[in-house]
């Protein structure tokens, strides 16, 4: 049991604070300060997302934590969760509090947006003279970990990186600003008195964008402000379309030099030919970007957070000619948040629409997971229906399918994400007729070539040999023994 517990600074990590736990109480191990701490070997030694929260909060109540306090303020969960939809955002925060959620980067978008998922620890040199006089310790500052921070807003010099590509689990300890295990230093590149304002700029506004609460900006309402700003700025023609070279190169000049730091990488997408985060960002239809992208823009559209605050509002009160589709999220496994809308209540298209996929997407995602919803009437139907079932059960291709019934191979394959039950029999079909001529071919090949070695039978049917191997290495096994080592 822990005997002494540090105060936690209102700007400290959660990760930082653990390690200075596990000082304070003399512990040899970090994992036996781990679990302690949550319950868990590893939840501590997690610099970026939280788990557990709840056991924290329930088995220490005289620290007076709130778990939600916690994931949002001392953690990069806040940072994140500000551009998510509001059912979504507040599932991710539950889970995190009450359990553990490996996959909640893939949740995020953050693997799918390039901007990378491991962020390194980043520091401050004053910072760290200034809290070990405070305090006698230096630790890590939450608003210098967001990705789009590469300046100290309190004292507008450029942070340092402590990189280490170790994850977590590998490791046996804490980096820490001073002391801890070892780490490299990178120093973030300044080029002029300029560069450095623009990078400043883009500190502050990320600190006021992690301080919202979750859910607080709606994508398409974005694109609509960050349009209006582009307009403002003369980055629009009269014609409605963007001022291209102008627009890259304005970029270009204000980021030039963090293109390969880590996080940064996004602004090598930004070309003459297209300006691919600026055009995801602002378009009629817009992605769910990572909110790194996000801040790219407002720092360059807006001069003020205020007027980019009111600019989003006057977004919010323009009515749209038309309604759009939503913005296609950078989720992997939107299950989970498909069932809590649904059984919130949500139609399938509608949940669909909240989490920015297609309806056909939702549907399939849907059957496949078991999620109750309202059926809509299928376009095959009668004979029609029963004939391409008849062929698919025998274990036809979908392409042959089409061909024998005119049917388009999109709506074969829909029928089959539609049904599982089909797609299972079909799937074991088709595997029993590729076993069937796998076997044959390279049974008919060795009764051709009595004489042939092993190594000449499996070039000559590599292909069936290769898929009995992956599929069938049991028959391959007893009937051809001489294919295998003893």
């Amino acid at each position: 049991m822990l005997a002494t517990l540090p105060w936690l600074e209102n700007d400290q990590t959660l990760y930082s604070w653990c390690a200075h736990v596990h000082a304070m109480n003399g512990a040899s191990d970090a994992r036996t300060t781990s679990r302690a701490l949550f319950g868990a070997p590893y939840a501590a030694l997690c610099h970026d997302f939280p788990s557990r929260l709840s056991y924290l909060a329930t088995h220490f109540p005289d620290a007076g934590f709130g778990e939600v306090e916690l994931a949002l303020r001392h953690t990069l969960l806040g940072y994140f969760l500000v551009l998510q939809p509001r059912a979504v955002a507040y599932r991710l925060l539950a889970l995190v509090t009450d359990g553990s959620l490996p996959s909640i980067k893939m949740r995020l978008g953050i693997t799918a947006s390039r901007v990378g998922g491991h962020h390194p620890l980043k520091g401050c040199d004053a910072c760290v003279v200034e809290d070990t006089k405070r305090i006698g310790v230096a630790y890590w500052h939450i608003e210098h970990q967001f990705p789009s921070t590469m300046i100290c807003t309190r004292h507008r010099r450029p942070l340092f990186i402590a990189w280490d590509p170790v994850t977590p689990v590998h490791r046996r300890g804490w980096l820490l600003p001073v002391g801890g295990l070892g780490w490299e230093r990178i120093e973030v590149p300044v080029r002029d008195d300029r560069h450095l304002r623009q990078l400043y700029r883009l500190a502050e506004f990320s600190l006021k964008f992690a301080n919202c609460a979750p859910a607080t900006f709606e994508v398409s309402q974005l694109a609509r402000c960050y349009q209006q700003g582009l307009r403002n700025h003369g980055f629009v023609t009269a014609m409605g379309s963007l001022r291209l070279k102008t627009l890259v190169n304005e970029m270009r000049s204000r980021y030039s030099g963090l293109e390969d730091l880590a996080g940064f990488e996004a602004l090598k997408s930004v070309t003459t030919d297209w300006p691919g985060l600026i055009g995801s960002a602002a378009r009629t239809v817009p992605r769910r970007l990572h909110p790194l992208k996000h801040l790219l823009m407002i720092a360059l559209v807006f001069d003020t957070w205020r007027n980019f605050l009111v600019s989003y509002e006057e977004a919010g009160s323009l009515e749209m000619e038309s309604p759009q589709p939503a913005a296609t999220p950078e989720i992997a496994d939107p299950t989970a948040d498909l069932a809590c809308l649904v059984g919130g209540g949500l139609s399938i298209s509608a949940a669909a629409r909240e989490l920015g996929i297609a309806t056909t997407t939702a549907t399939q995602i849907a059957r496949r997971a078991g999620i109750w919803f309202t059926q809509r009437r299928k376009m095959l139907k009668g004979p029609h229906l029963r004939q391409i079932e008849r062929l698919l059960r025998r274990g036809w291709p979908s392409k042959r399918v089409s061909e024998a019934t005119g049917r388009s191979v999109v709506s074969i394959n829909r029928l089959l994400a539609a049904d599982p039950d089909l797609k299972q029999a079909w799937q074991t079909a088709t595997f029993l007729a590729r076993r069937r001529i796998s076997r044959k071919a390279l049974l008919t090949a060795i009764q051709r070539h009595p004489g042939a070695t092993v190594k000449e039978l499996r070039e000559a049917r590599y292909r069936d040999y290769a898929w009995l191997y992956r599929h069938d290495r049991e028959w391959l096994r007893s009937t051809i023994p001489s294919f295998w080592n003893s």
